[in-house]
């Protein structure tokens, strides 16, 4: 009650904290804030009477926040660290906070890290701590690359892990459980690690292999001049990595060049300094044998004596272009060789790499015509001959020369003759299909003693013996033409005409008139024809 405005003072028991104030209206309610606990005394006073009370400020208990319990993390750098605080005092209704965002009394998923937490009561105190979660030093797994691959898509890499912890589990992405795996290829390979706390960590490492596979070819180097020859040459030709290189042939050759090479198939074995291989094959070949196809011209009568000639036809293999020789020493492109005599000649072929064969070609010599007639002949005036040439060929034709008669010429192997004298003759035959000509000459003696036999007595009496007159010869006469028989008185007593000799049914009987004659002489002429 009273009458405003009402004046105020305050102070707590030691007056350290006072004030005053005015209430200008009745009813109006004055607050004095944030006073600490105490006792605390009010006057207030109007116009006309003033009063003074005391009132006590009360206090909560004191709000309190404790660390409750915490967890560090169990690996390094994985969140599985927890922490819990314990709020007292203040007035209930507590409030918490985490720096990292929890508003509960425990923190769970914590990294390694320093935290704070608040709680705020009802009343709006609060109460702050700080906390600090660990980890272990960090489990690092290092993968290293023991041995890269050696070779070329090979499978020999090994690879291993270390830690700087206490490793008791390997899972490799290869499936293996092992520190260290071994016959590996060229890759990217993974390795998770785990270690006595439990602790986990991946590495990974790559598997390396050689850019490129070790490769050979070979190359010819010398080829096989002629066909037998030794004289071929092979290299090979290494690519890829790992020099030096050694090489290994099937000859038993070694280095890049095999020499001395027969024709025929080599391989050669290429290794590096790692031990990486290739091999690969060569087909040496050779030239075809020399080959030539000659033909001759023979010496004919018609072309003389050096008249052969020798045409090479056709030459195949080796290497054109080709060259050619009669005595081996000088050689020309000519594949005629004309102007030889009868004999066995030698033709050398010699090719473009000077491979050289030698081929045999007779030129046969112009076949021998003869004619044979035969030794000096003779007979008796009168007689006929035959004379018969006999020639080494039975393609010829005759001719005869009479040398009694130059004019005198007949053909044909036989003639028959009758020279009246001593006369040679010449017979040449000439070979129609070789052209050669052969001649002879024999000489045919005529004798002229006279073979003819006309007895001076014969006896007409019957007996048989000697009982005809006539003319006896040999075959040198070829006829009588007439005997004539004459008494002493020249009286004709018997004449015989063309008849041949030797016959006594046509001679002299001895009778005249179909009248015996007696004994006498009487006289004879006969005409001969030989």
């Amino acid at each position: 009650n009273g009458q405003p405005p009402y004046n105020y003072t305050w102070q707590n028991s030691d007056d350290s904290i006072n004030g005053n104030g005015t209430i200008a209206d009745e009813g109006e309610e004055v607050i004095l804030p944030d006073l600490p606990a105490g006792v605390y005394t009010i006057s207030v006073m109007d116009m006309y009477f003033d009063t003074t009370f005391t009132v006590n400020v009360l206090e909560p208990e004191l709000l309190t926040l404790q660390l409750g319990s915490t967890a560090d993390a169990s690996c390094f750098g994985v969140c599985d660290g927890d922490a819990s605080v314990v709020a007292g005092g203040g007035v209930g209704g507590y409030q918490f906070s985490w720096s990292q965002g929890a508003t509960g009394a425990m923190a769970a998923g914590l990294c390694a890290g320093s935290y704070s937490v608040s709680v705020t009561d009802m009343n709006g105190c609060m109460e702050e701590v700080s906390l600090s979660i660990e980890e272990p030093a960090e489990f690092i797994a290092t993968a290293i690359e023991v041995q890269p691959v050696s070779c070329f898509e090979g499978r020999d890499a090994i690879v291993s892990v270390e830690t700087n912890g206490s490793p008791i589990a390997y899972q490799w992405s290869t499936g293996d459980d092992t520190q260290s795996v071994t016959g590996l290829p060229a890759g990217a390979y993974t390795v998770a690690v785990t270690n006595t706390d439990g602790c986990q960590d991946e590495a990974e490492v790559t598997v390396n292999q050689p850019a490129a596979p070790v490769s050979v070819a070979i190359l010819l180097e010398q080829p096989v001049s002629c066909q037998g020859d030794s004289d071929g040459a092979l290299r090979a030709v290494p690519a890829g990595p790992g020099q030096p290189f050694t090489f290994e042939w099937s000859n038993g050759a070694g280095g890049e060049v095999a020499s001395g090479l027969q024709a025929g198939s080599y391989a050669v074995l290429l290794t590096n300094d790692k031990g990486c291989q290739d091999s690969t094959n060569f087909v040496l070949e050779e030239p075809d044998r020399l080959q030539a196809q000659l033909s001759a011209v023979d010496v004919t009568c018609v072309s003389g004596e050096n008249g052969g000639a020798i045409s090479i036809d056709t030459t195949f293999g080796g290497t054109p272009p080709y060259r050619y020789s009669l005595d081996g020493v000088v050689f020309g492109s000519s594949t005629q060789f004309p102007a030889l005599f009868a004999d066995t000649y030698t033709v050398v072929v010699q090719d473009a790499a000077g491979c050289e064969e030698e081929f045999a070609q007779t030129v046969a010599g112009a076949p021998e015509l003869l004619v044979e007639l035969g030794d000096t002949r003779s007979l008796q005036l009168g007689d006929s001959l035959l004379l018969t040439a006999q020639p080494t060929s039975t393609t010829v034709a005759y001719t005869w020369s009479f040398a009694d008669s130059t004019g005198n010429k007949e053909a044909g192997q036989s003639i028959w003759v009758s020279p009246f004298i001593s006369t040679g003759y010449y017979v040449e035959v000439f070979d129609t299909v070789t052209l050669c000509r052969a001649s002879d000459f024999v000489l045919v003696n005529v004798r002229t003693d006279r073979r003819v036999f006309i007895p001076n007595a014969f006896s007409p009496n019957e007996d048989g013996r000697n009982d005809f007159f006539t003319v006896y010869a040999d075959k040198s006469v070829v006829r009588v033409r007439s005997l004539r028989v004459f008494s002493r008185g020249g009286s004709l007593v018997y004449e015989e005409l063309d008849f041949q000799p030797n016959n006594d049914s046509q001679g002299w009987d001895g009778t005249f008139r179909d009248q015996e004659l007696d004994p006498g002489v009487f006289v004879y002429a006969a005409e001969i024809e030989f």
